[in-house]
């Protein structure tokens, strides 16, 4: 599950750069 999640964010990462900078911000 945690593979599939850190996939995922690879994959939001490369695709919008800005919402995943965005969003991690959000978190802390």
């Amino acid at each position: 599950m945690e593979a599939d999640k850190d996939d995922t964010q690879q994959i939001l990462k490369e695709h919008s750069p800005d919402e995943f900078i965005k969003d991690e911000q959000n978190k802390g």
